[in-house]
């Protein structure tokens, strides 16, 4: 969708939900740096209430090809922010796609630079935002997303991955499958964020401000979430951004892990299985033709990771 027709529907969307044919921009929407799958746009409304009258953020997330049409991203921020971690406020969560163009949410603007861009301290103040994550109790919210009517089963193992596999014929994933789900072990139940990295956290003056892009949110064994960082920084990112490889790297994941061990131990044996588990949602997503998954590289990397840990070596159709 283009950007004239976003600030026109933007703008009759939020009139509508607040009862205000008057309410107009302060300034109109401005594109923010995004994520790989998603648009986001800062924005400032004129004659809204008082806590819509700061700067604010749209976050689109076009289409809808990964799992459940609906996202549960607002729902976990609404209650990682009652709970006092450094997730944006939410303040309309949509599902209707013809209006900006795919599911959105509309939060706070958080001021501050990406972790990246800071450069300081960076496996640290990972490791202890991480830490400040898994400590919040999980059971509130999965109730919170029962009662909305979302099945534990699209929060929590492969979701939708497993019978993508089946209904897609995708032969050469079904021995990895078979070995995900023959040596999953007891897992935790752990808010995971799901792609927690240096540009998905905000700094300002040396304090984390926001954590941004929860749209891969789960409640998971914490395992799940510190492999998905370790794979995120030294196997992924090298290869599909290698400009942000000063911190995008294995030794940044090493100490990140360091610094995380030192308050909350982690089992290696069940940090190599979600590592593997993690290797095969990419290679279904790669299936579905997740951009940043075709990558010259990605593919390969990813299958030869699943192999070290499992000895099951995919072979692509």
């Amino acid at each position: 969708m283009d950007k004239e027709k976003i600030d026109t529907n933007l703008l009759e969307y939020l009139r509508k939900m607040l009862n205000n044919p008057d309410l107009s921009y302060k300034y109109h929407p401005k594109r923010l740096t995004g994520g790989y799958e998603t648009q986001i746009y800062s924005f400032q409304l004129e004659g809204a209430p008082d806590n819509l009258s700061q700067p604010l953020v749209v976050r689109i997330i076009p289409g809808s090809k990964l799992g459940h049409p609906k996202s549960r991203q607002g729902t976990v921020m609404k209650y990682l922010a009652e709970k006092g971690f450094p997730a944006p406020s939410v303040y309309f969560d949509c599902f209707d796609p013809t209006i900006l163009g795919g599911n959105f949410i509309i939060m706070d603007f958080v001021p501050g630079t990406t972790l990246y861009e800071y450069k300081k301290d960076v496996p640290r103040k990972m490791a202890e935002t991480h830490l400040d994550l898994h400590r919040i109790d999980s059971r509130p919210l999965r109730m919170r997303l029962l009662s909305a009517g979302w099945e534990e089963s699209s929060f929590t193992g492969l979701s939708w991955r497993e019978s993508y596999i089946h209904d897609n014929d995708l032969n050469w994933l079904k021995p990895a499958l078979k070995w995900i789900k023959d040596n999953r072990p007891e897992a935790t139940r752990t808010i995971c964020h799901g792609d927690f990295h240096p540009l998905n956290i905000l700094i300002d003056e040396g304090k984390v401000t926001g954590v941004l892009d929860w749209s891969s949110n789960r409640i998971e064994d914490h395992c799940y979430d510190v492999a998905t960082t370790i794979i995120d920084l030294s196997l992924l990112a090298p290869i599909i951004a290698p400009q942000f490889g000063d911190v995008f790297n294995e030794k940044v994941s090493d100490e990140y892990l360091d610094y995380y061990q030192e308050e909350n131990p982690v089992d290696p044996v069940r940090l190599e299985y979600y590592q593997a588990f993690k290797c095969l949602m990419t290679m279904v997503e790669y299936e579905i033709s997740v951009n940043v998954w075709h990558t010259p590289g990605v593919l390969d990397a990813v299958i030869e990771r699943f192999k070290s840990i499992t000895g099951i070596e995919p072979v692509p159709n």
